[in-house]
């Protein structure tokens, strides 16, 4: 399959590459489980005490195939590019569904969730026809809180960073110009 997009890539990815093909997979769910608590925790490296027994061999699994590396000496692991706990950040907000906002309701002011919301929103205008989904999205931060502002601005930048974002704008202008 070709990739139009940088959603693309992250999607085919995470499917292909990390999950490998498979609907529920046990390695996306403890690198997800990484991202989320890196991004909770506002750091860099978790120890592996953080996981079970039965998830430290597909932590093992990752590290050899290079998508992680794993310190034996402070027993820590960390992904092994920043972008990866991004892309898993993201995948956890997919998961979420509808209970995005409630989700980040904590979370939205820690700058390590900030990309995962605007690849998240990215993925949602670039591979969907119209802006139905990204206003599905945008609305449930339709509180008045910081947060929900600070989110909103976070969904409003993904559409800067579309690889035609023009298009993207002009689909988007009748749902801005009327709210």
């Amino acid at each position: 399959a070709q990739w139009a997009s940088e959603s693309d890539f992250a999607q085919w990815f995470w499917k292909s590459i990390l999950s490998r093909d498979q609907l529920a997979s046990p390695r996306d769910r403890v690198a997800r489980k990484l991202g989320v608590q890196l991004g909770d925790r506002m750091c860099s490296t978790i120890s592996l005490d953080a996981f079970d027994a039965a998830e430290i061999p597909l932590l093992n699994d990752l590290t050899r195939e290079g998508h992680l590396d794993i310190d034996q000496n402070r027993n820590t692991v960390r992904f092994s590019h920043e972008l990866l706990a991004d892309w898993a950040r993201a995948r956890e907000l997919q998961v979420q569904g509808t209970a995005v906002a409630t989700f980040l309701a904590a979370r939205v002011s820690s700058p390590l969730w900030h990309r995962a919301l605007r690849f998240h929103a990215l993925a949602r205008l670039e591979q969907s026809a119209d802006a139905k989904a990204w206003l599905s999205l945008f609305e449930q931060f339709r509180g008045n809180a910081t947060v929900d502002e600070l989110a909103q601005n976070l969904l409003l930048e993904a559409a800067i960073f579309a690889l035609d974002s023009a298009a993207i704008l002009e689909r988007l202008w009748p749902t801005l110009e009327a709210n």
